[in-house]
Formats: C-alpha cells, sequence, structure tokens
C-alpha cells in the first residue's frame, strides 16, 4: 500500500516548526485525554491461585487456562486471576489448604488426602472401588460434599470438587496379568488404603508426593506405581514404566483421587458483587462434571499413546478384580469408623455416596 506524501507547496515537502506554545498545547491535550487502553486492559481485581502441578499439565493448560480466560472475558477484564504452578509461592503440597485458609493464596487446586483425616467426607471417593467415570464421580462427590461435607470447607470457599480418571498400575521390571504377580514389588501408593488393600498380596507400599516418582524410579528405589496413564505420560515416564495393567470390578475403578478448588472466603466476599456472579457462573456442580469429563479425556488419549507406542497394556481378570474388590469390604468399614470418629454418621454417609455414585452420569 502506497503512502501519502508530506503537504508541500511546489512539490517540496513543508514542515511547520512546533511553537513553544503549540507545544504547551499539545502535552495539554494528551494529559486531559482520558486512558481508554489503560482503563479496558488493567484488572481491577487480581487474584493468586496456587497448585501442585507442573505448569506444562494437561490440567493447567486444558483446565485451569481456559477458565481463567473465561473469567476474564464474563468479566470483561476487571477480574484477572494469576497461575502459580508447581508450590512455585513456597511451601509443600500439603500445606495449600492452609495457604488459601490464611490468606497467604486467594486459590489453589488440593487434594485432601494430602492431610489425611482432615477433610474425610472429601477423601470417601479415594477408598478402593469406589468411583466409575470421572465425570459421574465428580458429580456424585459435589453433590456429597454440599450435602454432608460443608463443614469441612468452612473456612473456605469452595468452587469446585472433582476426581481424577481411575488409576491402573503401572510397572517398572515386568507385566501384571495376576495377584500373584504382584508379590516382592515395591509400589508407591496414592493413599494409605490403597496400601492396606495390595500389601497382603506381598507388595511393599511406599508413600510419597507422585512429583518424586521419577527421582525414586532413577535410583531404583520403587518397581512401579499406582497412578493414571495421564499422568505417566505427562511426566514422560514411558520408559521407565513400560508394563501397565488396569484393574476394574463391574464397572468401578481400583481408585481414584480426589481434588478441591478451594478460594479464601474472606477474599471472595470483598470481591464486588458482580464479580462475585462470575465466579459463581464458574463454579459449582457443572463445572465440577466438567473438569470430570476432561481427565477421562486425557485418560483415553494418553492409553491411545501407549499402544501407539507399542507398550503392554493388560487388564485384570474380572474374578480376580472381584476378590479384590470383596478384601475392599473391610476398609470401607474402617472408613465408616474413621467419619464416625470424626463427628459425622459413617454408614449414612458411605451409604449416601454409594447412592449418589449408582446414580450419576
Amino acid at each position: 500500500m502506497s503512502q501519502s506524501p508530506p503537504s508541500s507547496f511546489c512539490g517540496k515537502p513543508h514542515y511547520r516548526p512546533l511553537t513553544r506554545r503549540g507545544a504547551c498545547g499539545l502535552i495539554g491535550a494528551m494529559l486531559a485525554a482520558p486512558p481508554v487502553i489503560g482503563q479496558v486492559t488493567a484488572p481491577e481485581v487480581t487474584l493468586r491461585f496456587h497448585h501442585f502441578l507442573p505448569a506444562n499439565s494437561n490440567i493447567q493448560r486444558e483446565v485451569i487456562a481456559p477458565w481463567i480466560r473465561e473469567i476474564a472475558r464474563q468479566s470483561d477484564g476487571r477480574l484477572a486471576i494469576e497461575v502459580h504452578p508447581a508450590m512455585s509461592l513456597g511451601g509443600a503440597a500439603q500445606d495449600l489448604a492452609r495457604q488459601v485458609e490464611s490468606g497467604d493464596v486467594d486459590i489453589a487446586l488440593t487434594l485432601p488426602q494430602y492431610t489425611p483425616g482432615r477433610f474425610p467426607v472429601a477423601e470417601t471417593p479415594s477408598q478402593p472401588f469406589m468411583m466409575t467415570s470421572a465425570a459421574a464421580t465428580s458429580r456424585a462427590l459435589y453433590r456429597l460434599m454440599q450435602e454432608a461435607g460443608r463443614a469441612e470447607y468452612h473456612h473456605t470457599h469452595p468452587l469446585a470438587f472433582f476426581v481424577d480418571a481411575p488409576g491402573q498400575l503401572h510397572t517398572a521390571t515386568r507385566q501384571v496379568s495376576r495377584l500373584t504377580d504382584l508379590r516382592g514389588l515395591r509400589l508407591r501408593m496414592p493413599s494409605q488404603a490403597l496400601g492396606d488393600l495390595l500389601g497382603p498380596l506381598g507388595i511393599e507400599p511406599r508413600f510419597f508426593p507422585v512429583t518424586d516418582l521419577a527421582g525414586a524410579l532413577q535410583r531404583d528405589q520403587i518397581d512401579g506405581s499406582c497412578l493414571t496413564a495421564e499422568i505417566v505420560t505427562t511426566l514422560g515416564l514411558e520408559t521407565a514404566l513400560p508394563f501397565h495393567c488396569a484393574i476394574n470390578a463391574e464397572g468401578r475403578g481400583l481408585y481414584t483421587s480426589s481434588a478441591a478448588v478451594l478460594m479464601n472466603r474472606a477474599r471472595y466476599a470483598r470481591l464486588p458483587a458482580d464479580l462475585r456472579e462470575v465466579i459463581d457462573a464458574n463454579s459449582g456442580e457443572e463445572i465440577s462434571v466438567r473438569i470430570g469429563r476432561v481427565l477421562d479425556r486425557f485418560e483415553t488419549a494418553a492409553n491411545a499413546t501407549l499402544r501407539a507406542a507399542g507398550q503392554t497394556i493388560s487388564e485384570l481378570p474380572e474374578a480376580e478384580a472381584q476378590l479384590l474388590r470383596a478384601a475392599a469390604v473391610p476398609l470401607h468399614a474402617a472408613w465408616i469408623r474413621t467419619l464416625d470418629a470424626s463427628g459425622y454418621d459413617g454408614a449414612a454417609i458411605f451409604a449416601r455416596y454409594e447412592e449418589l455414585l449408582g446414580a450419576a452420569v
């Protein structure tokens, strides 16, 4: 595209010098003009969101980031959320709930089982064979928390409760096709309940955060772990853990992990009413279920990636999975006693969760 030449006389460019009076007038006009760009782009409120997952994790990229963009859009840019992944604001993953309660951070993604026994209602889906799909189980968990678990989080303003996809068994040195193949394996367990379930089969349970898994494998401290295929691929552990075994009994996955997105209660209350409405529109049951659907999709894609790489994937025979599920019954009874000891009607909560899980879609 051609440009117009400067104004000229007799074909020669002519520039009028700017006088001192003209310069002062121009500066005055600039200062008097409203800063339109700054008003449009500068957020009125900025919240800090802290979590333990890597910055390149699927949840960061495909759950948290779109959620933040939607909140910015609905608030016309007035509400911004800064994400601080991988515990970059300090502390350990076990500290996240406390950081929200104290106001050290505004929002956090945390797992109830990081502080065992403190949030027993929220931990209930993490018991063995207490989940189906991530989407359906997230709906059941959210409803259970609304009905029976509000007191656990009364110091915060919960935004979502959800669960991960069904966990599998991933091993480094041999394929697990039968329960007898577990004997002698040193396995990282995501919860004490799962360690108690598999311990009698001859495993040596190890307990530590999933973020320490790669180092433990490199140091030959473990032979495998229970976790999702999505985490295996996210952490790049396909080479270290080339054998995979799914364990399902009558549509129930071996285990899952509960999660909560929490906001500082006072920070929520201080928001202008219309910005609270934006937060409300992007939290609750349907958001929880939507996260579960995304996690189900992640797991399907991760299993396809493992198969495409030629890795061995098996499923424990149904009869043996049923034996494991029967072995979980005493652990469920023990969990009911844990709920009782925390001041709840454990049997009623457990029965209600089973009912919600059976009805959830």
